[in-house]
């Protein structure tokens, strides 16, 4: 009976890990707007236009990002804007 605790506890432990949304996966691919707050129609991270959770316009920072999440394999980050304060979700294709 303990044996099967500690075994579910492990996968749920893996699954949550497994779940984690970085920085490098984010750069990974392209993102398509969902509702709010709108910086295009689809965004593609890189170096120049994303570093440590904010996003850039040329060498302005115009976003931040204040959620992350990965389910399944579908991945959303929620975004706020640094000058209104809007927030908007993009989901990644």
């Amino acid at each position: 009976m303990k044996s099967s605790h500690i075994a579910l506890f492990i996968l749920i432990l893996i699954a949550f890990t497994s779940c984690k949304l970085t920085d490098d996966k984010i750069k990974t691919g392209w993102w398509k707007y969902d509702n709010g707050f709108h910086l295009g129609d689809e965004l593609i991270f890189n170096d120049s236009n994303f570093k440590n959770d904010t996003v850039f316009s040329g060498e302005k920072p115009i976003a931040l990002i204040i959620s992350k999440a990965s389910f399944s394999g579908n991945n959303k980050i929620t975004i706020k804007s640094i000058s209104s304060g809007e927030v908007g979700v993009y989901i990644q294709k």
